[in-house]
């Protein structure tokens, strides 16, 4: 099924619509779809058979619970379809390795422009996929934690901590995953994971404050350079995306 496409929306503002099975992958855009890995859909159930390898298969029986391998499988055979649909391959023929930071990226000489990322919380993942640079993408469930002012005084800029500290209840909760997901994204972007320390920038932290940089490193307008954006692809979770390029155009849909 495809959908007619989208008019362009002003930064931060952001619609999801049914996901298309043929869409051509512009440049200056990013395209990020939301699986749900509990309900996998006809077509997810049959990309599991024609896409997912013998090591993949083996990596899925490590988990110890059934629900955990389910959700592997379902969504690495998703990301192999999306894969195969923009390179023209099979999609049980696309090396899929991992970088020196261990982020999944394309075998070189499979297709050197298109570009990955892919993040999963519970039962829903989210997967991105540009021609425009290595980004990163990131989604959490919103729960409560017992430990989460700890947690944000570990590994937040004392900026974010002081938010964190002055909010209680359910907006603290919301601030901490707004947060937690903008400075993921970002660091998945550049590749490096948790190796980059999370307090050397410094991201909006309140719910439903436009996604922005206030600092990175101590450049105050670093940022204007790159493209931050909050998603919602579904009730209770919160995401965000990150690339460096300035006002790239983002299209989402739900599988």
């Amino acid at each position: 099924m495809s959908i007619a496409r989208q008019t362009p929306l002003p930064r931060g503002v952001l619609q999801w619509a049914d996901a298309p099975r043929t869409e051509t992958l512009d440049a200056g855009e990013i395209h990020i779809i939301a699986v749900a890995l509990d309900e996998p859909d006809a077509a997810a159930r049959s990309l599991i058979d024609q896409s997912i390898t013998a090591a993949e298969r083996t990596r899925a029986h490590r988990f110890h619970f059934a629900v955990d391998r389910d959700r592997f499988l379902v969504g690495r055979a998703v990301l192999r379809g999306l894969l195969a649909q923009h390179t023209g391959r099979a999609p049980d023929d696309i090396p899929i390795v991992e970088g020196a930071r261990g982020k999944p990226l394309l075998a070189t000489g499979i297709d050197d422009t298109l570009q990955f990322n892919v993040s999963h919380s519970r039962g829903l993942a989210l997967i991105a996929l540009t021609r425009l640079g290595e980004l990163g993408i990131d989604v959490e469930a919103i729960h409560d934690l017992s430990d989460l002012v700890s947690v944000a005084e570990r590994y937040f800029a004392p900026d974010e901590r002081a938010v964190i500290r002055e909010l209680d209840g359910q907006a603290r909760i919301e601030a901490f995953f707004t947060c937690w997901t903008r400075k993921e994204a970002y660091i998945k972007a550049l590749g490096e994971g948790l190796a980059h320390p999370l307090d050397r920038f410094v991201v909006a932290t309140r719910a439903g404050e436009p996604a922005r940089f206030l600092r990175i490193g101590d450049d105050t307008s670093a940022g204007s350079g790159w493209t931050l954006a909050d998603l919602r692809p579904a009730p209770g979770f919160v995401g965000a995306l990150a690339i460096q390029t300035p006002n790239a155009r983002l299209r989402c849909w739900r599988w």
